[in-house]
């Protein structure tokens, strides 16, 4: 079938071809390649600042279970923290609220010291 301009389907596409470096097929080829890079780009990098969060939390030095029992053996006592946070920004460290340290040896006696307040700041 003869198109307005004269030429038919085939002329038409090798004309656009010729003009624009490649045929349609090619041309969606290469923006489907193009699109699919840029899909596996992004998503290798989603999951590489996944790998680096996941392992920066594991081997984190200010997490609770491993401040906790560092308090205990400094101390020699039992201590008790009511409210613990880790912070990552702008410098790593941790706060402690509520903290109690009671004697090993004596359960139900007083308590040695408390604060309110305990923060861990590294540089």
């Amino acid at each position: 079938m003869e198109q307005v301009t004269g030429l038919s389907d085939e002329q038409t596409e090798a004309s656009f071809a010729r003009e624009s470096g490649g045929s349609r097929a090619e041309q969606g080829q290469m923006e489907r390649r193009s699109h699919h890079l840029s899909t596996v780009a992004v998503v290798g990098a989603l999951m590489s600042v996944l790998l680096i969060a996941g392992l920066g939390y594991t081997f984190w030095p200010f997490r609770y279970r491993r401040f906790e029992p560092l308090l205990q053996r400094i101390f020699a006592s039992k201590v008790t923290i009511d409210h613990y946070h880790c912070v990552f920004f702008p410098y790593p460290g941790m706060v402690a609220e509520g903290l109690t340290l009671r004697r090993n040896a004596t359960p139900g006696s007083l308590p040695v010291g408390t604060a309110r307040r305990l923060v861990v700041e590294g540089r």
